[in-house]
């Protein structure tokens, strides 16, 4: 009953009551995968960023290969987010660790977790968990967020800045061919192109970025 009551306030685009019964439901009996994520859908749609983290921590720890069925745009928000509600640095690290422990990763393969990563490490170094923030840290690969973590002098007890795992043009090297590689997979996609031509542009080599834009072709960007 809990469970239908829920699902109609949600169907009548009523998130705030559907969330009242779905916390009742995941209080009372024992929930299952979908239970969490209806409450997740509902926290997340009613503007609780307090609730919504809870349950996306509580799924990626729970049923991790369930975490492919949240929109990236959706993690990306409470991870950033959560830092806001009360307790915000450990509700926050608390979140960031499980979705690390998941191996979440972004299903659209033109974006990153590097940011999070970046962000849990510090976390962990503030903390004095060294060996697991040097293991998360290897983990990051974006050009830019590994600039940020060298000019970050917290970081220096957990990588090393003459390893070439940690230099930004090497990085920007393979994030491009990466990036490449999924463009080439998805040609339609202008997310894609823009994605490669960031890299470029970030690597000084504009006039090959503003060659790839060129061939844009405006009926393109429909399909992106």
């Amino acid at each position: 009953a809990l469970l239908l009551a829920g699902a109609a306030k949600l169907d009548l685009d009523d998130p705030k009551a559907a969330l009242i019964y779905f916390r009742r439901l995941t209080a009372l009996f024992q929930p299952l995968k979908g239970d969490w994520h209806l409450r997740l859908t509902a926290a997340y749609r009613s503007g609780d960023i307090d609730d919504a983290s809870l349950c996306l921590e509580t799924i990626a720890r729970r049923w991790p290969v369930s975490l492919d069925e949240v929109r990236d745009v959706a993690v990306f928000r409470l991870t950033r987010d959560v830092a806001g509600v009360p307790g915000g640095p450990d509700r926050k690290f608390s979140l960031l660790e499980s979705l690390y422990g998941a191996n979440w990763k972004p299903a659209d393969a033109f974006l990153s977790a590097d940011r999070q990563w970046r962000e849990l490490a510090q976390l962990m170094i503030d903390r004095g968990q060294l060996n697991r923030a040097g293991a998360v840290a290897e983990t990051v690969a974006g050009p830019y967020t590994l600039i940020e973590m060298r000019a970050d002098r917290r970081f220096d007890t957990v990588i090393d800045r003459d390893a070439p795992r940690f230099q930004a043009e090497a990085a920007a090297r393979r994030r491009l061919e990466t990036l490449e590689i999924a463009s080439a997979a998805e040609p339609y996609r202008l997310t894609g192109v823009n994605a490669v031509a960031g890299v470029l542009i970030q690597s000084r080599r504009t006039p090959e970025a503003l060659k790839l834009l060129g061939f844009v072709r405006p009926g393109e960007a429909a399909k992106a």
